[in-house]
């Protein structure tokens, strides 16, 4: 452990990818728990085809440090992030993902960052609103610090792996007694196949429950190219996602999906994180991306910025290679 200027400590943990399995080796535990904020620099080793090892960082903000011991007995276990969180994607979620379309992934975000974002959200959307896209969110740093959330990229790594890049990035806040339609069925993006090209992920700030209005979805929906005749009503086959504040919806850029009305009282607030191929071209891509993002920005993100190319993913060859 390491002071940090602003009254933050950085922890090193080193893992390595073998046979799937992660074996952690962490640095010297101390016995302290007590600062406000933490940033956890993951040291990942990854095995490749060619032998060769790669380093890339994680940055991880607002553990709670009265859960330091049970910190480090999770990293022991193997998990590589926040205390309780499952980070990767199981054989199950990921085989339900593309036979459904969709998957609602549960406690993606702990209490001490779920707190912290809806503070930054609140202060964000009042300094930037009515669009808050990626152009505003990559000026700060706990939304800088989301793109590379394991619990959400990982899973966006399992389906397009190295070639991972982010699209869009946005708000979405609706206020209490909505007078907003009761649905608005619509697809992302078509293509032929039901291979996903894209997936939006949905954090929920807020409890998703009938009164709020849900995010819904009609399972199975994103093979062809059809819509719903009704836009605006619901349908028989649809899925309502009763998320809790703190979960996660990936949803499949192809499937029929809708909001819902917020006849509550509260906030109906959601940060949009979409994910693709790293050769889909980024929505809005002619407008050049904050500087803040791009900052002593590691290769990882670089590459989910679509900066620059994903490592031994796409075959390039010297021209006088003799390819034909």
């Amino acid at each position: 452990f390491a002071s940090h200027p602003k009254n933050e400590l950085h922890l090193l943990v080193e893992s390595k990818i073998d046979a799937n399995e992660l074996d952690f080796v962490l640095a010297p535990e101390v016995g302290a728990w007590g600062a406000p904020r933490v940033r956890a620099l993951f040291l990942r080793t990854c095995q490749t085809s060619s032998e060769a090892r790669r380093l890339t960082a994680i940055s991880m903000r607002s553990i709670n440090w009265s859960n330091g011991p049970k910190y480090i007995a999770a990293a022991k276990r193997g998990c590589c992030g926040r205390v309780g969180i499952e980070l990767m994607y199981t054989p199950e979620e990921k085989a339900f993902f593309l036979e459904h379309g969709y998957l609602h992934a549960t406690g993606v975000l702990d209490e001490g960052h779920l707190a912290l974002l809806r503070i930054e959200f609140d202060r964000v959307w009042d300094a930037e609103s009515p669009k808050v896209n990626q152009h505003k969110l990559l000026k700060y740093q706990a939304f800088i610090d989301l793109l590379e959330h394991p619990p959400i990229i990982d899973r966006h790594r399992a389906i397009f792996g190295a070639q991972t890049q982010l699209l869009q990035y946005d708000f979405l806040r609706q206020g209490p007694k909505s007078d907003a339609a009761e649905r608005g069925w619509h697809r992302d993006f078509v293509f032929p196949g039901d291979r996903p090209l894209s997936i939006n992920t949905i954090l929920y700030l807020d409890d998703m429950d009938d009164e709020v209005g849900p995010t819904r979805v009609v399972s199975g929906s994103h093979r062809g190219e059809a819509l719903p005749t009704a836009k605006d009503q619901p349908v028989d086959e649809e899925v309502a996602l009763y998320a809790n504040a703190g979960d996660a919806a990936f949803i499949n850029s192809a499937i029929w999906h809708s909001g819902s009305c917020n006849k509550g009282q509260g906030l109906r607030r959601g940060i949009y994180l979409y994910y693709g191929y790293w050769w889909l071209k980024r929505y809005e891509s002619e407008q050049k991306l904050p500087w803040q993002a791009l900052e002593n920005a590691s290769e990882e993100r670089l590459r989910l910025l679509g900066v620059k190319m994903p490592d031994r993913d796409i075959h390039q060859y010297r021209p006088d290679a003799g390819f034909a």
